[in-house]
C-alpha cells in the first residue's frame, strides 16, 4: 500500500503538529506502508524530495504571495502529480482546510481512499463565515472515507455535524522512549523548579506567565527555565527585569530531543498557559509521564488530556496562574496526588501503543477493500 500525507505542518520537526504528521508517516512506514508527505517548502528550501527515516519527502515552494487560493492550487497539482507518478492509494489530509479540501478533491477526482484529520473543531466551525469555503470544507468532510479527531470533544461534535460517518478519535501520544527515559532519573528533592517549553511568543501564554510569578516573588521560592525557540527572548528579559524575577529565570532557547528528558526530571511543575486552542499538546503528556504536575490553561484539548492531573486555570489570567503554581507548589498533598495522578494517566491513555496502531488499523482495512 502507498499512501500521501498532506499537511502545511512536517519536516523539519519544529513543533506538536509536526510531531503528529511525522510521527504517523514514520509509524505507517515501519509498518510496510510506502509513505509520501507533501508540504510547503520552507524559507530556505525550494521544491525539493528527499528520504527522511523511510518517508518520502516532497516540498514545494510558495510564492511571495501565499494565500489559501495559492496554497490550495499547488496542493492540488502536486499531489495529482505524486499520485499519478507513486501509484498512490490512500490519501490523507490533515489539520487545515488548505490542505484537507485539495487532499479531498484529489481523491475524488483518482478515485482514491481519503482520511480527513481534524486538530481545532474551531478550524472546522470558523470556516461556516465564508461563503465559499463552508461549502467546501462540509463537503471535504462529508466525502471522506473516513474522519479522525485528536480528541473526544471534536470527535463527538463530528457526529452530530455527519451522523453515521465513521468518525474515531486517535489523540497525540508519549513515544516509548520518553517511559523509558524517565527510569533513569532518581528521585529527586522539590525545590520549586518551574519548567515552561514552547516557543517565547505572546501565543503561547509567556508574558502571562511572567506576570504570574512577579506575584509569587515574596517567601515562595522559585526557579523558572524557558526552553524553546527564542522568538521574543529579549522582550521576555525585559518583561522579566520589570517584574524582579529576571534573575530566577534560566534562558535554554531551543533544546533538541535529547536535552528534554533532563528537563522533564529537574523540573517540579510544567506550566502551559497557552492562550492558542489546539488538541493535547506533546510537552504536557512527556512531563505527565515523568510525574510531573500540570497547571495550564483552560482548553478542551488540554481539559480533557490533563484530567486529574494538574490544575486548569482561565486562560489569560496572571492570577489564578499565580494561585495555582503557589498551590501545587506548597501543597504536599496535593503534589503527590496530582504526581502520581500523572504517571497513571500518562500509561493508561497516551501510551504510543494504544494511539498509532489505530492509524495502522485504518490504513490495513482500506487495503482490503
Amino acid at each position: 500500500m502507498k499512501a500521501l500525507l498532506l499537511s502545511d505542518f512536517s519536516y523539519p520537526l519544529q513543533g506538536g503538529t509536526e510531531r503528529h504528521v511525522t510521527g504517523v508517516a514514520e509509524y505507517l512506514a515501519a509498518n510496510g506502508i510506502e509513505v509520501h508527505v507533501l508540504s510547503p517548502a520552507r524559507k530556505t528550501e525550494g521544491n525539493c524530495s528527499y528520504l527522511v527515516n523511510g518517508v518520502r519527502v516532497h516540498k514545494f515552494k510558495l510564492p511571495l504571495m501565499d494565500t489559501f487560493i495559492v496554497r490550495f492550487f499547488a496542493y492540488l497539482f502536486y499531489s495529482v502529480c505524486i499520485c499519478l507518478r507513486y501509484g498512490i492509494d490512500v490519501l490523507e489530509g490533515f489539520y487545515t482546510m488548505t490542505a484537507i479540501i485539495p487532499t479531498a478533491i484529489c481523491s475524488r477526482i483518482l478515485g482514491k481512499k481519503y482520511i480527513a484529520t481534524l486538530f481545532e473543531w474551531e478550524l472546522f466551525d470558523w470556516q461556516r463565515k465564508s461563503f465559499w469555503k463552508w461549502p467546501l470544507t462540509r463537503w471535504s468532510f462529508g466525502s471522506a472515507d473516513r474522519i479522525t479527531t485528536i480528541g473526544p470533544s471534536f470527535q463527538h461534535k463530528m457526529e452530530k455535524e455527519f451522523p453515521g460517518k465513521k468518525i474515531e478519535c486517535i489523540t497525540n501520544w508519549i513515544d516509548d522512549k520518553v517511559f523509558l527515559s524517565n527510569k533513569k532519573f532518581k528521585k529527586r528533592k522539590r525545590g520549586g523548579n518551574i519548567l515552561f517549553l514552547g516557543r517565547l511568543v505572546r501565543d503561547k501564554g509567556i508574558y502571562v506567565l511572567l506576570s504570574a510569578l512577579g506575584m509569587l516573588r515574596g517567601p515562595l521560592k522559585f526557579r523558572l527555565t524557558l526552553a524553546g525557540p527564542p522568538v521574543e527572548e529579549e522582550k521576555v528579559k525585559k518583561e522579566g527585569k520589570e517584574l524582579g524575577i529576571l534573575n530566577r529565570i534560566e534562558f535554554r532557547g531551543f533544546v533538541d530531543d535529547k536535552e528534554l528528558p533532563g528537563l522533564y526530571a529537574n523540573c517540579d511543575i510544567l506550566v502551559f498557559p497557552s492562550v492558542l486552542r489546539g488538541g493535547m499538546a506533546f510537552v504536557v503528556m512527556e512531563a505527565m509521564a515523568y510525574g510531573k504536575p500540570v497547571v495550564c490553561s483552560d482548553d478542551t484539548g488540554l481539559r480533557e488530556g490533563v484530567g486529574d492531573a494538574g490544575i486548569i486555570v482561565s486562560k489569560g489570567n496572571p492570577r489564578e496562574l499565580s494561585n495555582a503554581i503557589k498551590r501545587v507548589l506548597t501543597d504536599e498533598k496535593l503534589y503527590e496526588r496530582l504526581s502520581k495522578n500523572a504517571l497513571n494517566r500518562a500509561n493508561n491513555v497516551f501510551r504510543e501503543d494504544k494511539q498509532l496502531p489505530k492509524y495502522l488499523e485504518i490504513y490495513r482495512e482500506f487495503s482490503k477493500q
